[in-house]
Order: structure tokens, then C-alpha cells, then sequence
């Protein structure tokens, strides 16, 4: 079956298959929703653009608010996602990844680093083996 796939996808085949091993075993369980979800909010809180429910709420991309509203709650619960204040406006709630959620995707980024320079020693030895 991947006699035919290219380099490429092959290298996010072992990617795919080294972050399962990484990952905690909660994160492993979450949905692709939950997933868009927590991977929205994180990149949101590392581009310092903090996101508030009514913000996420007009991100239609997530569904009805009653269906966004549970996939925070779950994320919560799970330990991925908590909220803060800031001293000036006591009014929002701002959503943040966890350490656990960052303690993932470390471990993902990780998999992926090593995937791609594995792809990369690999390209090297073919255009070696061109070269020669």
C-alpha cells in the first residue's frame, strides 16, 4: 500500500504513527472538533490574541453556540483549556491551553521534528546515491 505514496506522505504517515505514542492518553481521545478547537485557541494564545466565548462564538466553524458551549466544558474537564481574568475586566473570561495542552503539543512537535529529519537524512541519501 505505500509502495506508491510519496516521500511526503510518508513522512506524515511515521509522524501520524510517533505522536500516538507521544500523546496523553486524553488527548488521544478527543474528537477532530475538539481537537480544531483546542488548536484555535492555543494558536490564538500563542499569536498573544486571547479568546473570549462570544469571540469563539462567532467562529461558525464550531458549531451552534449549545454545541461549542460542551466542547469548551469537555476541553475543561479534560484538563486541555482554563480560563482567566484579566484585573481590569472582570467581565471576561478568557480561554487558555493548559500545561497538559502544551505538554502535548510539545510532544507532537517533537514527533513532527523528528519525522522531519528523518525525511530530511533520507533526501540527503537519495540525491547521494544520484550524486554518485
Amino acid at each position: 500500500m505505500a509502495s506508491y505514496a510519496s516521500p511526503y506522505a510518508l513522512t506524515y504517515f511515521r509522524f501520524l504513527k510517533k505522536s500516538q505514542k507521544f500523546m496523553d492518553s486524553d488527548y488521544a481521545i478527543l474528537n477532530p472538533k475538539q481537537r480544531a478547537l483546542l488548536d484555535f485557541i492555543a494558536l490564538a494564545w500563542f499569536e498573544d490574541s486571547l479568546m473570549t466565548v462570544s469571540q469563539l462564538m462567532a467562529q461558525k466553524s464550531f458549531g451552534s453556540p449549545s454545541a461549542l458551549y460542551m466542547r469548551l466544558t469537555s476541553l475543561q474537564e479534560l484538563g486541555f483549556l482554563q480560563t482567566i481574568l484579566f484585573e481590569n475586566d472582570f467581565r471576561a473570561k478568557y480561554y487558555v491551553p493548559t500545561q497538559k495542552a502544551i505538554e502535548n503539543f510539545a510532544a507532537l512537535g517533537e514527533a513532527l521534528g523528528c519525522e522531519l529529519q528523518m525525511h530530511e537524512l533520507n533526501q540527503l541519501c537519495s540525491d547521494a546515491l544520484i550524486d554518485s
